[in-house]
């Protein structure tokens, strides 16, 4: 189990750099007032727990975040967003002996804003994850080596009519 809580307070005043993409009432605001940063968020939190039965571990992971800063310099906020993801993973022993898939997955799918595009130095909105199922299967090769696909060990930085070769004898 872990759990994890901070609190914070970013604020600052006279832009020093890329002022052409602020506005002039902007900037003057900025220049006679503190302001918080975009990334300023007053609490962030986060907690997680698993339990190991029989070879299979249930997990659970949720973070919190109280909502960063938008509107004309900084001066409000989004509101707040939860989102809680579960797991399961089960080490199975049939065809070698240390071969683990997992599954991990985004509970209530709720759809929330990370950034709404207003705000210093944000131009774009961006939201956070939807509901997603993630499957991994995981591979240890001769070295000890972590494979996500489950495929043999192949060098990556081979040239292109090799690796075609490569992948032709992985898959005949």
């Amino acid at each position: 189990m872990y759990g994890n809580i901070a609190w914070a307070r970013q604020l600052g005043t006279n832009v020093v750099s890329n002022q052409f993409l602020f506005g002039a009432d902007e900037l003057a605001y900025i220049a006679t007032h503190y302001i918080y940063t975009d990334d300023s968020q007053v609490l962030t939190a986060s907690a997680g727990a698993s339990y190991l039965w029989n070879d299979t571990r249930l997990s659970a992971s949720m973070i919190y975040g109280s909502g960063l800063r938008s509107g004309f310099a900084n001066t409000d906020h989004l509101p707040s967003y939860t989102q809680v993801n579960m797991g399961i993973s089960h080490d199975f022993y049939i065809v070698a002996p240390n071969k683990t898939t997992t599954l991990r997955f985004n509970v209530f799918d709720k759809i929330y804003e990370i950034r709404d595009g207003s705000g210093i130095g944000v131009f774009a909105p961006q939201f956070g994850p939807r509901r997603a199922f993630s499957f991994r299967r995981k591979y240890e090769g001769r070295r000890n080596e972590y494979h996500e696909t489950g495929l043999p060990h192949r060098r990556a930085n081979v040239g292109l009519g090799k690796l075609s070769r490569n992948l032709r004898d992985i898959y005949p």
